[in-house]
Formats: C-alpha cells, sequence, structure tokens
C-alpha cells in the first residue's frame, strides 16, 4: 500500500471499501484481535495504577496518623 492512501476507522482503504470482492470478515476478525489486545493492555496499565494509587493513600494515611501521634504526644508532655 502506497504510504499517502487514506484508511477509514475500520483500517480500510477507499479502494477496499468499494470493492465487492473484498472479504470483510477477515478485517473484522483482525480488528477485533487488535481491540481486545489493546484493551488487554488498557487494562493492565488501569490496574498496575489503582495499586501505585492504593499504595500512595495507604502512605500517606500512614504517615498523617504519625504526624497526629507525634503531635498529641509533644502536646500532652508540656
Amino acid at each position: 500500500m502506497a504510504s499517502n492512501e487514506r484508511r477509514n476507522s475500520f483500517g480500510l482503504t477507499w479502494a477496499e471499501q468499494w470493492d465487492y470482492s473484498y472479504n470483510d470478515q477477515d478485517t473484522a476478525q483482525k480488528n477485533k484481535s487488535v481491540v481486545l489486545t489493546r484493551l488487554a493492555d488498557y487494562n493492565k496499565k488501569m490496574k498496575c495504577a489503582a495499586s501505585a494509587g492504593a499504595k500512595m493513600v495507604k502512605e500517606g494515611t500512614s504517615a498523617g496518623i504519625r504526624w497526629a501521634k507525634h503531635q498529641y504526644h509533644k502536646n500532652s508532655q508540656n
């Protein structure tokens, strides 16, 4: 395919869209495979981000509790 041929959102060139002998089932299966692969990658990234976010919240909460305990003990000793 020449680099100047444009593709639509289904990955088809203009000529492929108007070629009635073109097998659309093969393209649909390939597109489905690509979408599922991208979705799996996206899910993996989101799970990693959620895990990192939860860890940050846990660490921040622990630091806040330690700070509050320190403030309480500092004030109660005076």
